[in-house]
């Protein structure tokens, strides 16, 4: 199994390579517990290397934007970001503070395909001083995405209650999946839960498991997919546990 949204915990501003490791520490072991293999963490920093943490499972890394300015180094990562298991970038708007335009969301696109990469968009509905109400994410996505059809892109929470909506953007677009960490166990319990429970029948080839850990407990999120998934075959529960995050983050076990 593979965990397609891990946050390491939050650090100083300064923090040192022993709290980085104690931190990989304290997931390899939480992680081992629950039978997994690995996952991708997505907010490491490019100042660190996750290959230098020994790590007995397998990690992938995401780095978090923080601009859209070519010249910053997080684009940059063609050349180094097979070395530091680097697959990708993460947008967060709220981490932004501002929802990407259109051409934004393109030239991240663009800068993910010319180095192989995936973009991960957090898809939780922004909140902040003019990015809640008037702004439609999904669409600036769709039209981003019409654009660069061939970029791979992870859309993280998978829309959370608008999950369905944004299934249909995986169902165009052939290189789109959906990670299903937070709204696996926030939305257990609402109705949301009988679309999860549909699209692991009908979308399992697009979607990803995921856990938001620490935000989300580990272990409700492996029970929250069982819940859900107890009348799903076997070959399909493989898939969103494990076989589509190994195609997408290029995991080797």
């Amino acid at each position: 199994m593979y965990d397609f949204n891990v946050h390491l915990p939050s650090f100083k501003s300064n923090p040192n390579t022993t709290d980085i490791h104690a931190a990989l520490s304290e997931l390899d072991k939480l992680y081992l517990e629950q039978g997994f293999s690995g996952g991708v963490i997505t907010n490491f920093d490019t100042q660190y290397n996750v290959v230098d943490f020994n790590s007995e499972l397998e990690w992938k890394c995401f780095i978090q934007c923080k601009s859209f300015n070519e010249s910053d180094q997080i684009w940059n990562i063609k050349s180094r970001g097979e070395e530091l298991e680097i697959i990708g970038v993460k947008i967060h708007p709220r981490n932004l503070g501002f929802v990407p335009s259109v051409d934004q969301l393109v030239f991240a696109m663009k800068q993910m395909v010319n180095c192989n990469r995936i973009l991960f968009i957090c898809t939780y509905p922004p909140i902040g001083p003019g990015m809640l109400g008037s702004i439609d994410f999904m669409s600036r996505i769709v039209d981003a995405l019409s654009q660069v059809p061939s970029a791979k892109v992870v859309l993280g929470h998978g829309g959370v209650s608008r999950i369905l909506e944004f299934s249909e953007i995986a169902r165009r677009f052939e290189n789109v999946f959906l990670d299903i960490s937070f709204t696996l166990t926030r939305m257990r319990r609402t109705s949301v839960a009988v679309d999860l429970s549909w699209l692991f029948q009908t979308l399992d080839t697009r979607l990803v498991f995921g856990s938001d850990f620490p935000d989300q407990s580990l272990k409700e999120s492996v029970e929250a997919f069982d819940y859900l998934s107890q009348s799903l075959p076997i070959e399909k529960r493989e898939k969103i546990l494990s076989t589509n995050a190994r195609h997408l983050g290029g995991f080797r076990s």
